[in-house]
């Protein structure tokens, strides 16, 4: 069954401003003398302690355990943290115990040695709180888990959004206690954790920030508890003891190497980036960096081949031009053009569009293709102009009239083409394309395969980027005065 008892998250590297000794004052009471015993005190108390020894830059620990946890001895060590810490020191005092909430609604902490109905060795709450002005740390919290507790705190104080830098160099009073000013709190089941004290342990040992404000953890604390629990955890500053609105930063201990191996083993983004983070100095500094620019490369790469657009494989060579990739995302690009280009051919299915195709592409996968249509649409042509020319032969034919000289169409379109084609600024596309317009229009010429002939080493040679004079055209054209 579980007894009712009576009550910090950071963020950022790695600037120390705290220079001074980090100390903790862990009280843990289960047996009373004249009060029920509680389950887990003791343990909140160890575990709390141990935690923060291992993991936190805790320098001096003091603890006080059951009967050690007397009215005067807790009093007589408040006494000498007075003089032991200095100005540029943290503290932190965890109680877990019993508390009491008299008719005034005044708070105290009740010792192992406490009686009943007799408050002279009850330890009040304003008590905790001269302490906190009078201990000249730099940080003061205290985490109290005890019943009555909240009656410590400034009202309506809103959380900071100040940067942790800045809360670490301003003085703090902060409290977090399990629950509020009039609230009982539960103990827990025997050999567990209290519900308050194992949320504060449960965020405390899977924290990766290297600085953890106690207002964040606050406000985790608050959320896990009261989601469980019927308790709700109050965390703020300390009424009227000198709080100047900073704040009390949980700093993990730095173990560069084992810190460096889990992120090896991770090997994410987030995790090179958060040691370097950490380790703005370190020795494995230039190898984290290292890995997140081949990490974000990847990511790139990764996201452009999920795209597939020639937009995505530009905006990866944009930033890695000589990359690894940077071969492999132009190719991408280059299939994508012609597969546009193609599209297009295809979409306007005419001489032109499939010749320019085979110019750009003379080696592509459709090449064979677009030579297949643009044949066959000559074909179409030449069996239309048959066609037509049939028809035209069952009509009647016009009466010639006498001639005094009979002109030969075929030689007379060969003159025409050769006249044409001497042009000295004849470029080779026209040179192909009045030779195509003859074959089409004189396809039975005695000269259509000279033509023809020439007609396609022009255009073998501009496909290899070369201009050879058809061997015809020789005696047309003048050579230049050398």
């Amino acid at each position: 069954m579980e007894t009712k008892k009576s009550l910090t998250y950071a963020n950022k590297p790695h600037e120390d401003y705290h220079s001074g000794k980090s100390f903790l004052l862990s009280i843990g009471i289960n047996e009373y003398q004249n009060f029920t015993h509680l389950n887990n005190a003791v343990k909140d108390a160890e575990d709390i302690t141990h935690l923060l020894q291992e993991k936190y830059d805790i320098n001096e620990v003091i603890t006080l355990k059951d009967k050690e946890a007397t009215h005067t001895r807790i009093i007589s060590t408040l006494d000498a943290l007075k003089k032991k810490v200095s100005p540029d020191d943290k503290l932190l005092i965890f109680y877990s115990g019993h508390g009491h909430l008299d008719e005034n609604k005044k708070g105290y902490w009740i010792p192992t040695d406490a009686e009943k109905d007799n408050t002279a060795n009850y330890i009040r709450n304003s008590t905790i709180r001269d302490y906190m002005e009078d201990i000249p740390a730099k940080h003061t919290l205290l985490i109290s888990d005890s019943c009555f507790s909240g009656s410590l705190f400034v009202r309506g104080v809103e959380r900071s959004s100040v940067a942790i830098s800045e809360l670490e160099k301003r003085k703090s009073r902060w409290a977090l206690c399990s629950g509020r000013h009039n609230e009982q709190v539960f103990d827990g089941e025997p050999g567990t954790n209290s519900p308050f004290t194992g949320s504060i342990l449960d965020l405390l040992r899977t924290n990766t920030l290297p600085k953890l404000n106690i207002g964040k953890l606050a406000e985790s604390v608050m959320e896990m508890t009261s989601s469980n629990y019927h308790q709700l955890p109050e965390g703020n500053p300390v009424f009227g003891v000198g709080h100047k609105g900073g704040q009390y930063i949980f700093q993990l201990k730095e173990n560069e190497t084992e810190d460096w191996e889990k992120c090896r083993e991770e090997n994410t983004l987030d995790a090179y980036r958060q040691f370097i983070q950490q380790y703005p100095e370190g020795n494995y500094y230039e190898e984290a960096d290292r890995q997140v620019k081949i990490l974000e490369e990847e990511s790139l790469w990764k996201k452009a081949t999920q795209i597939h657009t020639m937009g995505a494989y530009d905006d990866y060579l944009e930033k890695y031009l000589n990359g690894k990739y940077s071969e492999e995302a132009q190719n991408k690009i280059n299939h994508l053009q012609e597969e546009e280009d193609w599209s297009i051919a295809k979409r306007k299915n005419d001489i032109p569009s499939y010749r320019q195709y085979v110019r750009k592409y003379p080696k592509g996968k459709n090449a064979q293709t677009a030579l297949d249509q643009i044949h066959r649409i000559r074909e179409d042509r030449r069996q239309k102009k048959a066609i037509e020319e049939q028809l035209s032969e069952t009509e009647p034919k016009p009466v010639e009239r006498p001639r005094e000289e009979i002109i030969d169409p075929f030689e007379e379109g060969w003159k025409r083409l050769q006249k044409n084609l001497s042009h000295p600024d004849l470029t080779a596309q026209s040179k192909v394309d009045l030779m195509e317009e003859y074959l089409i229009e004189f396809p039975d010429s005695p000269h259509s395969i000279t033509v023809k002939k020439e007609h396609d080493l022009i255009l073998l040679n501009m496909t290899n980027k070369k201009k050879v004079l058809p061997s015809f055209l020789k005696f047309f054209v003048k050579p230049k005065p050398g």
